[in-house]
């Protein structure tokens, strides 16, 4: 007969080993008898399998760990450089316009009407052009600083673009003037930047939400009422009112008519006579350019002498050309080609044309070739300056600012 074999209960556990192997337990682990025979030498070897898997398991843990917490810095990196500028680190237009939606969402729960103040900085370029693009971006971070600290913690300080800011203010009406009054004397002083001295003021468009209103509709108007607050003398703050923005829209049209009336040859040449309030002998004319709209008919300043168009090279050129007559006697002087006498001498009075001109047309590329620059005669054609585009701000009377006639503010005058 052959002797029973008695079953061995290390097979049993070394199937439940394997098992916990399978699913994942790689710190189970199995002791060998003291037999020390081919079974036990099989759990040896399944032990030092398995803390080699353990080993690798833990491995490959940590470095998934450490690859997901880079993908997550870069991906808060990635959403930093979209939602913030990369120089002064304030928020960008796209986090300002989130915040101020959900600065208005708030109002239905009883939260404060929102306002925003959009500033831009008064004598920024000079510095630019002066200093050079790195003390104006130097310049542009200590600003951002100068309102942080101005600003409360719940405000929102945003950089549109180049030097132009904007703020978000959850308050009511005086706090949110008090924080715009901050922002000035912040910018009172002058600023040390790389050893230079720098001088900057800021124009500041205060826009008072209402409910229902977009972001893009208060940031449009704060932008309107800060060019309003350069027109005004800078260094200042204006509330937006509604016809602020009816104004900028009539300017756009109308410089709009006014390029399609130089392209039809719509502007026309008048002449207003200069009178001597000694004599009330006449000396001369003015000649101006209006345009002669097929609607709206002859169209007066300050809307059309506003228009680039108006500086034109053909109108200019066509009072210069054109024959004068003398006005009619009851003004003193016949309908002659002879100039008037004065009073007290035989000698002709001279008689001279004269154009209403501006510095900005001066610049202007526009304007008539030589125009600025031809010898003027006594009784010849002159230039006369008008106050309209007199350098504004406390600068010298022969600088000017750059910054004065940009914007969307007045399109009609770049």
């Amino acid at each position: 007969m052959t002797p029973s074999v008695e079953p061995d209960e290390r097979w049993d556990r070394l199937v439940d080993f394997v098992v916990a192997l399978a699913s994942g337990r790689l710190a189970t682990r199995l002791d060998p008898s003291p037999a020390s025979d081919a079974v036990d030498a099989v759990i040896v070897g399944l032990n030092m399998l398995a803390e080699e898997l353990d080993a690798l398991y833990t491995d490959l843990e940590g470095r998934v760990a450490e690859r997901t917490a880079q993908l997550e810095d870069t991906r808060r990196q990635l959403e930093h450089l979209a939602l913030h500028d990369p120089l002064t680190g304030l928020a960008n237009r796209s986090l300002l316009s989130d915040r101020l939606t959900l600065a208005m969402a708030r109002v239905d729960r009883g939260t404060a009407v929102p306002a925003v103040l959009v500033l831009d900085l008064d004598g920024f370029k000079t510095v630019n052009d002066s200093y050079g693009h790195a003390v104006g971006d130097l310049l542009l971070v200590e600003i951002s600083r100068r309102l942080r600290r101005v600003a409360r913690r719940a405000d929102t300080v945003a950089r549109l673009g180049g030097d132009e800011f904007a703020v978000v203010v959850d308050g009511e009406p005086e706090c949110v003037l008090d924080v715009a009054r901050r922002v000035l004397a912040a910018l009172q002083h002058p600023i040390k930047v790389a050893q230079h001295s720098c001088w900057v003021t800021a124009s500041i468009g205060i826009r008072f939400a209402a409910r229902g209103e977009p972001a893009e509709v208060l940031l449009r108007d704060a932008d309107t009422a800060m060019y309003v607050a350069k027109a005004q003398g800078k260094g200042r703050y204006e509330v937006y009112e509604p016809a602020m923005h009816t104004t900028a829209l009539t300017r756009v049209r109308m410089a709009e008519q006014l390029r399609h009336g130089l392209a039809r040859d719509e502007l026309v040449v008048q002449y207003q006579l200069i009178v001597d309030l000694a004599t009330e002998a006449p000396t001369g004319v003015e000649a101006v350019v209006r345009c002669n709209h097929p609607e709206h008919g002859l169209i007066p300043p300050p809307i059309s002498s506003r228009s680039p168009s108006a500086a034109g090279s053909s109108p200019r050129q066509r009072s210069t050309c054109g024959t004068l007559r003398w006005p009619s006697s009851r003004h003193g002087a016949p309908r002659s080609s002879t100039p008037p006498r004065s009073a007290c001498t035989s000698t002709p009075r001279p008689w001279s044309c004269v154009h209403p001109t501006s510095p900005l047309e001066l610049r202007s590329p526009h304007l008539a070739p030589g125009a600025a620059f031809t010898p003027l005669r006594p009784g010849g054609p002159c230039l006369r300056l008008t106050p309209r585009g007199r350098t504004r701000g406390r600068g010298p009377a022969n600088h000017r600012d750059p910054d004065v006639d940009r914007g969307p503010a007045d399109p009609a005058h770049p």
